[in-house]
């Protein structure tokens, strides 16, 4: 039968995940992400397999922690499809390793767009302080790994000063440019959990032994760019 789009955006009224000023401004894929949300659900009746809304948030959680991706296709009176994508192997991804304030970091090359000198970008302040580039027709939010990670150590203008890249990642629609201090280069890295100390750090997929003999730290990406644009909506939706 399809997605009941008014169904889902009543229920994510009700359950306080949207007001109502945001839903005109919502895209159809973030509507349909919403089912995917712990408790969710669009069922009057509760049974043994439906109504619970526990299902597809299981299934989305397992999915990212092995840096898949799910995405949803529906139309109105058709059917629903998902479509699940995972890495060939789990275990080994191609990453390009970066290093912010003497820490190296691993970006998966799926998701870089595109790396720029930061010395040669015009970076504008708009609304409430937000930095942004103008790249490839749109405004780019410019922020800091810091502060990205929730680790404010020093000023943005002092980052920005002493850093000398921006990476353009992308996850679906949404573009972000994270500044870095070094680009080491790329190369293909085995995954290791987090150890048991940070496991429940955000921001991070995993870690891995680089040549060097150091760790580097996995960035988890999808969740970083969807975190961002999660918390700062309205200010996105102003110059998006």
């Amino acid at each position: 039968r399809g997605l009941d789009r008014d169904r889902i955006l009543s229920k994510a009224l009700s359950l306080g995940l949207i007001d109502e000023t945001e839903i005109e401004n919502l895209k159809e894929e973030e509507v349909w992400n919403f089912i995917f949300q712990p408790g969710f659900s669009t069922s009057e009746k509760v049974t043994d397999i439906s109504g619970r809304g526990v299902g597809l948030d299981i299934v989305h959680r397992n999915i990212l922690k092995l840096n898949g991706d799910i995405e949803v296709k529906t139309r109105s009176g058709n059917g629903t499809t998902f479509f699940l994508k995972l890495p060939l192997t789990i275990a080994i991804i191609e990453g390009m390793v970066v290093k912010y304030r003497d820490i190296s970091y691993i970006i998966p090359t799926i998701e870089v767009k595109e790396t720029l000198n930061l010395k040669e970008l015009k970076i504008e302040e708009i609304h409430e302080e937000k930095q942004v580039i103008r790249y490839r027709n749109q405004l780019v939010p410019v922020i800091n790994l810091e502060k990205l990670l929730k680790k404010d150590i020093v000023s943005e203008n002092e980052n920005i000063i002493e850093s000398l890249y921006l990476i353009i990642v992308e996850y679906r629609d949404h573009c972000l440019g994270i500044i870095f201090d070094e680009i080491v280069g790329n190369q293909s890295v085995v995954i290791k959990p987090l150890p048991a100390l940070i496991e429940d750090t955000t921001g991070f997929s995993g870690c891995t032994i680089l040549g060097s003999g150091k760790i580097g730290m996995i960035l988890d990406i999808k969740f970083l760019i969807n975190n961002y644009y999660k918390e700062n909506k309205k200010t996105e939706l102003v110059y998006e």
